[in-house]
C-alpha cells in the first residue's frame, strides 16, 4: 500500500504544484541577467564561470556581526530563492488531510505511511526546485557562452560583500559541496515546516519559516541552519565561516525533529 500512496502523492503533488516550477526558472534567469550586468560593468575583462553565477544567486553574505556601524544588508535573492520554495512545499500535506488523503489513509490502514509519503514527496519537491534552478543556470551559461565550471573567482566574492575577505579562486569541489550541503539543509527546514503545518496553521508555520531565514542572515548559530543554506559562509568559501560536519550533524537532528513530530501529531489525528 505504501507503494500506491507514495505514487498518489507523486502524481497528486506535482499536478498541484508543479507549475510553481517555473518560478525556479524565473529567478534563476533574472539572478543571472543581474549578475553579468553588474560584472559586465565592475570587470568587464573578467571570464566568468557558472560557479560564479550560483554564488551570486543564492550565496547567500558574508557573516555579519552586530554593530552599530556596520550596516546589515538584507541578502534579497537568496530571501527570495528559499521563501518560493518554502512556500511551494507548505499547504500540500495539510489540505491533502482534508480531502482525497482522508480515503487514502482509511485505504491503507496505517497513518504512518500517510506521513512517510508526504514526505518523500516534500523531499522530492525540494529536489526538484533546486535541480530546476541548477539546470536554468547552466541553460544561460550554455547560451552566453560561459564555462560550465563551478569554480568561483574571488572577485565575485568580494563583490558581493562588498569587501576584500576572498583571495584565491574558491575550487569546482568546494562549490559542489557547499550546494549539497544547502540542498540536505532545504529539506529539513520544508520537513520541519510540514511537520508544524499539522500542528499550526500553515500561514503561521510559514511566518515562522521566514523569521528562521531572517535569523540565520543576522546571527550566526548551531541551531540556525539557514546559515548551511548560505554557501558564501562556509569556510571553504570564507575564512573563518561555518565547519560543515557540526552544520551536518543539525541538519540531521531538525530533519529528524520535523519527521518525529508528524508521526506524533498525525497518531492523534482524527480522520472522520
Amino acid at each position: 500500500m505504501i507503494r500506491k500512496l507514495i505514487r498518489y502523492d507523486m502524481l497528486e503533488g506535482y499536478r498541484q504544484h508543479g507549475w510553481k516550477l517555473l518560478v525556479a526558472v524565473l529567478l534563476g534567469v533574472l539572478f543571472c541577467i543581474d549578475f553579468r550586468m553588474r560584472m559586465t560593468n565592475l570587470f568587464p575583462e573578467l571570464q566568468t564561470d557558472m560557479g560564479d553565477f550560483i554564488i551570486y544567486a543564492i550565496g547567500g553574505m558574508k557573516i555579519y556581526t552586530p554593530s552599530p556601524v556596520e550596516k546589515f544588508e538584507f541578502p534579497v535573492r537568496w530571501i527570495l530563492y528559499y521563501s518560493f520554495l518554502f512556500y511551494a512545499t507548505l499547504q500540500y500535506a495539510e489540505n491533502d488531510m482534508r480531502g482525497m488523503g482522508k480515503q487514502m489513509i482509511v485505504r491503507s490502514g496505517k497513518r504512518k505511511y500517510w506521513w512517510t509519503a508526504k514526505l518523500l514527496w516534500n523531499i522530492s519537491y525540494v529536489v526538484a526546485w533546486m535541480a530546476v534552478f541548477y539546470v536554468t543556470i547552466a541553460a544561460y551559461c550554455l547560451i552566453s557562452g560561459v564555462s560550465l565550471n563551478l569554480s568561483v573567482h574571488p572577485d565575485t566574492v568580494n563583490m558581493i560583500c562588498q569587501n576584500t575577505v576572498c583571495y584565491n579562486i574558491v575550487s569546482w569541489q568546494g562549490i559542489y559541496q557547499v550546494c549539497v550541503q544547502a540542498i540536505f539543509a532545504a529539506v529539513a527546514i520544508s520537513v520541519f515546516q510540514t511537520g508544524m503545518t499539522l500542528v499550526i496553521k500553515p500561514q503561521f508555520a510559514f511566518l515562522v519559516t521566514e523569521i528562521y531565514l531572517v535569523a540565520s542572515a543576522y546571527l550566526v548559530h548551531p541551531v540556525l541552519i539557514g546559515n548551511t543554506l548560505m554557501p558564501m559562509r562556509n569556510c571553504i568559501v570564507m575564512e573563518g565561516g561555518w565547519q560543515s560536519t557540526p552544520a551536518f550533524i543539525i541538519v540531521i537532528a531538525i530533519m529528524a525533529i520535523g519527521v518525529g513530530l508528524g508521526y506524533i501529531k498525525f497518531r492523534k489525528h482524527s480522520v472522520m
